[in-house]
């Protein structure tokens, strides 16, 4: 029976697509966000993933997809969204999306498009090169995916390895908290030594998911779609502080690409458009869009007319004015204080965003100050790297590593 596998954080319609498929009598499962669609999809391992780009918890569908494509590579998704665009489309067709289905959607047009994905051809894309098990509580291997099962054919236990201690011998601890927090370096039963990177992750009810690979692929342990599988949030120098979306105005498809691709990996959920036509209508049906990251020389359009439309939809939005030449006073005159001048770094973005001083501007070391805001008295501090003085608040919510690089006023000589 095939398995379909709906992710939607409106509960409206979750239970409108899952009422629409009942009667065609495949195994239906439901996900209100990204994360709970990832585990349980690890575990249920859809045929058809149905899936809204835009979820709640920063885990967009696409997302989605590219994870559990990890898992299973022939799974075949189907997107839904209300935020149809050109740079969406693109890059739902670089990720293999089978059907793309806009909102409001009619439902037969839903169904034969689970139908076409169910009877459609295995996909010939390449497989991540990642082994992947599931496991019981017992160490039992309930799953492994095509690498795990061309790794587990280098083992003494062969292709067909049906438990830990067949892969391991005495070494069944991949459950033990140290593998759930970081990676381990595991030897398995092989002829010749050699090592495996493997980290855990458990499930509530005893088992759990591992992954694994080759000791020379090191690399993959900070990939992205891996630390999504595993849930494990790694240490970055920048993290994006808000709720709320960004949408960026570029009429440069590699900018927009770059500046989305770069606010999605410090964990912001972020739309692109080409022009304020297109803004205009994603900020229309996206309300938690509160920044605005806009170039100033779009062909065609009417800065000044733009920048008023995005305010009078959405009068607390902040705008971010950025641009190759030189556009500051233009901006400000628009009342878009905030500028940044192209090329800008995610991290400067941020930084201009919350205030922040970033980076020392005599040594660069990475100091956790902001600008004080109306109010607040600003103190003395100073840069431990040069000796630098700053007027400045301190900033808590930098990277641990970071706090310690300026020192507070009491103990200055």
């Amino acid at each position: 029976m095939p398995k379909i596998l709906i992710v939607d954080d409106e509960q409206r319609y979750r239970e409108e697509i899952a009422l629409a498929l009942e009667p065609l009598h495949h195994e239906i499962a439901t996900a209100a966000g990204g994360r709970q669609a990832i585990e349980l999809g690890a575990r249920f391992r859809p045929n058809v993933l149905v899936a809204d780009w835009l979820l709640d918890d920063h885990i967009h569908g696409l997302h989605v997809s590219e994870v559990l494509r990890v898992v299973d590579p022939d799974i075949r998704t189907i997107l839904i969204t209300g935020f149809s665009t050109q740079d969406l489309k693109a890059e739902a067709g670089a990720m293999h999306v089978l059907d793309f289905i806009e909102k409001p959607f009619d439902v037969a047009h839903l169904e034969r498009a689970v139908q076409g994905a169910i009877q459609a051809k295995e996909t010939k894309h390449a497989p991540f090169p990642v082994g992947v098990m599931e496991l019981d509580s017992g160490g039992g291997i309930i799953y492994a995916n095509w690498k795990a099962r061309s790794m587990f054919a280098t083992t003494r236990a062969g292709v067909e390895a049906a438990n830990l201690t067949d892969l391991f011998g005495a070494d069944v601890s991949l459950f033990h908290k140290a593998s759930v927090e970081k990676w381990n370096k595991i030897t398995p039963s092989t002829a010749l030594p050699t090592l495996w990177h493997v980290r855990s992750r458990t499930w509530p009810d005893g088992g759990g998911l591992v992954v694994f690979f080759p000791e020379q692929d090191e690399h993959y342990r900070r990939h992205p779609l891996i630390r999504m599988l595993l849930n494990v949030l790694e240490p970055v120098q920048v993290c994006w502080p808000y709720e709320s979306h960004v949408l960026v105005v570029d009429d440069f498809e590699w900018i927009r690409r770059v500046e989305v691709a770069g606010l999605e990996r410090i964990g912001a959920i972020c739309h692109a458009a080409e022009n304020g036509e297109v803004a205009l209508r994603i900020l229309e049906r996206d309300r938690k869009i509160e920044f605005v990251v806009l170039d100033y020389d779009i062909p065609g359009t009417n800065i000044r007319r733009l920048v008023e439309g995005i305010t009078a939809l959405c009068p607390n939005v902040v705008i971010v004015g950025c641009t190759g030449g030189s556009h500051r006073e233009e901006f400000a005159a628009l009342g878009v204080d905030l500028y940044l001048p192209k090329p800008f770094t995610i991290g400067d973005l941020v930084n201009v965003l919350t205030g922040r001083i970033g980076n020392c501007v005599d040594c660069g070391l990475p100091i956790p100050l902001r600008r004080p805001r109306p109010g607040e008295a600003a103190e003395s501090w100073q840069c431990r790297g040069c000796g630098s003085h700053y007027r400045a608040m301190f900033d808590e919510s930098f990277p641990p590593q970071v706090l310690s690089n300026v020192i507070p006023p009491a103990t200055q000589t």
